[in-house]
């Protein structure tokens, strides 16, 4: 029987609703004279069934079945049983073009090249895969006689996917080529710094012939796992280790490029691992890039580089030590006051602190300050991720805080004294409450601190009494900033922030403090705010966001019984600030219907939503809360009413004259 030209491999792993299209693309190529080995990596779906079906309709389907243990492994099962004289790598959940190995072959045996890389698609267009992908899939025609560094490193034209990639089998065997089975994260394109830099005849082409699923619901890439928590920063800083083997020994052109890439590339990932993490590692990647020439090139190095491989040699200096609280920091604007809330965290006497900065979206001086911090305090974690809401900064934070307890800042703020936090954690950790709360200051431009001042119709005690204990009241008068939580707490009851406009944080607390079991009390002032300033409008579809959340709210605090958020709820909407506001908003105004054909000046919603809130209220709770029931608590609703009215009547005096 005749040798295969070309063997086609596929690693399959649970993908069995996405198998059949990708097996019937390569049972189309036109180069007929191909294998397609088919590695069944342990897959717990009916993948197996589907391979065993295609099977029987083409007998150029090999199946190897073997236990799972990840892509790479896949991969060099399948290069274990090859017998085609190239060998091309497709992921079971894409697809390929009809000619897309008779092209690569042609061009392979045209140009005498060991390996040929040609571009790709992308699917599908929602959500937006971004400029980066589509550039380095575009490849412009290239060929090489042996291996440039440009080819690994500059703008990645060839790199980081193995699926575009024909690879010569002699080559292959003789240099004894695998992937690293240890590396699950850029396996590819460690597998490539082996492939190229032996190749005898590397070429490029436009084409795309290949059809990537670049987004897939459950898939690694799509999973937090990657895209927010450590897992890529530790993957990549074992990729660079393993990279600096392979390129080490060979020539200086090839090793100045690999640290001008790899310095930068695993410091935008490595500034966002904890402390533990960054020191554990930083030391042998220190000394994989001394051993690949650093201190001959540093003279030719960037100054931005030499100052980043500068923070991973202070790092493999320092001592890493596990987190007691996490302080999560969003920054989406100038920070102004950024730098006086990092002196004062890098000031207290808590030392086993990591400071977790969420930047969505800060202009290039407040970016400067952060990266100056960055390099004073090592505890300091810097997470970049694209401009986005005040919300979602804060769940990211969530999703990466490692300490045991867990605190919100703003960039406005400070702590009131060295000793504030370590006091804080110090009483929460002796109780094992599942939150603490602590008594919350504002602070004018001076620095002069009172307390927050609370305007609720309730009964009881005044707070300045010197036999004041804290009631189950007073835990929902607090500020997102004021309350310390415990982290498995945050994350075994699914708490995240909501889209909930200026009561994003307000919200999460009456939740938060609903599902708790066990919260204490810290009398004493921790974190300081200035009061800054706040504006007396809003917009309809903000304020749309707002009522309908705790709306929500209102009728989950009914499901449980808690008077304390319903009356929470009431005082804010009938407080000075927001009944105004929404009043505001809510105000009757005339416009054309050519200005508005989408019905922008439509403030139906926010009306039924606040009627909504009102419906859902339950006096019986309120009153057994300690909450004065002889005090209208419908005031905002009235006065809303009062203002339609008022709009009604001066629309129907203009029409009457």
């Amino acid at each position: 029987m005749r040798e295969p030209l070309v063997s086609i491999t596929v690693p399959v792993y649970n993908v069995e609703k996405y198998l059949p299209r990708c097996l019937e693309s390569l049972m189309r190529q036109t180069l007929t004279h191909i294998e397609i080995i088919c590695v069944n990596d342990g897959s717990t779906d009916g993948s197996r069934a589907v391979l065993e079906k295609y099977r029987k309709k083409d007998r150029r389907i090999r199946i190897v079945d073997k236990k799972n243990g990840g892509l790479p492994s896949a991969r060099n099962a399948a290069m274990n049983v090859a017998r085609g004289k190239y060998v091309g790598f497709v992921d079971s959940d894409d697809y390929v073009e009809s000619d897309m190995f008779r092209r690569l072959y042609e061009t392979a045996e045209r140009e005498r090249s060991e390996v040929v890389i040609c571009g790709a698609q992308i699917f599908p267009q929602e959500p937006d895969p971004g400029d980066w992908l589509r550039q380095v899939l575009n490849p412009s025609y290239r060929h090489y006689e042996s291996f440039e560094p440009e080819l690994l490193f500059e703008g990645v034209p060839a790199t980081p996917f193995l699926w575009r990639v024909l690879a010569s089998r002699d080559l292959i065997e003789r240099e004894h080529l695998r992937l690293e089975e240890s590396i699950l994260l850029g396996e590819d394109k460690a597998f490539q710094a082996k492939l190229y830099t032996k190749a005898k005849g590397i070429t490029l082409i436009p084409d795309k012939l290949y059809h990537y699923c670049w987004y897939r619901e459950g898939s690694m890439m799509q999973q937090d796992v990657y895209r927010i928590s450590t897992y890529k920063g530790k993957g990549h800083a074992k990729l660079i280790r393993h990279m600096a083997g392979i390129l080490e020994r060979e020539d200086e052109k090839t090793r100045r490029r690999f640290l001008e890439w790899s310095i930068p590339f695993l410091y935008a990932d490595y500034i966002y691992l904890t402390l533990e993490e960054k020191t554990a590692c930083a030391t042998e990647l220190v000394e994989a890039w001394i051993r690949c020439g650093y201190y001959s090139f540093r003279r030719e190095l960037p100054g931005w580089i030499t100052e980043q491989f500068t923070y991973f040699e202070e790092l493999s200096k320092e001592k890493g030590t596990a987190p007691r609280v996490s302080v999560v920091i969003p920054i989406n604007d100038k920070g102004e006051y950024v730098s006086e809330l990092l002196e004062s965290l890098g000031s207290q006497s808590l030392r086993e602190l990591e400071i977790l900065i969420i930047n969505s979206g800060a202009p290039d001086e407040t970016y400067a300050v952060l990266h100056k911090n960055l390099f004073r305090d090592k505890r300091i974690r810097l997470y970049n991720m694209s401009r986005g809401s005040y919300a979602r900064a804060l769940n990211v934070g969530i999703n990466l805080a490692c300490g045991e307890y867990v605190q919100f800042a703003d960039h406005c703020g400070w702590y009131g004294s060295e000793n504030a936090l370590e006091e804080w954690y110090r009483y929460v950790s002796a109780s094992e409450a599942e939150i603490c709360a602590s008594e919350g200051c504002l602070a004018d431009d001076r620095g002069f601190a009172a307390p927050v001042v609370k305007s609720e119709f309730r009964r009881g005690k005044s707070r300045t009494d010197d036999g004041w204990e804290a009631s189950e009241g007073d835990y929902y008068h607090c500020d997102l900033h004021n309350l310390l939580y415990r982290r498995e707490f945050l994350q075994e009851s699914g708490l995240a922030f909501q889209e909930c406009s200026l009561l994003t944080g307000q919200v999460f607390v009456l939740e938060s403090l609903m599902k708790a079991h066990k919260k204490v009390y810290w009398k004493k002032p921790v974190y300081l705010q200035r009061r800054l300033y706040r504006q007396d409008w809003i917009s309809t579809k903000k304020c749309e966001e707002i009522l309908e959340t705790l709306g929500d709210v209102m009728e989950e605090a009914g499901k449980e019984e808690n008077g304390e958020v319903q009356g929470k709820i009431l005082g804010v909407l009938n407080g000075d600030y927001y009944k105004k506001m929404i009043i505001n908003n809510t105000k009757g105004y005339v416009m054309q219907e050519w200005q508005c054909p989408n019905g922008e000046n439509s403030q139906v919603k926010t009306v039924r939503e606040l009627y909504r809130i009102m419906q859902g209220v339950r006096p019986e709770l309120l009153e057994k809360a300690g909450y004065d029931l002889t005090q209208p608590y419908t005031v905002i609703l009235c006065e809303l009413m009062r203002e339609r009215h008022r709009f009604l009547a001066e629309v129907s005096n203009r029409v009457s004259r």
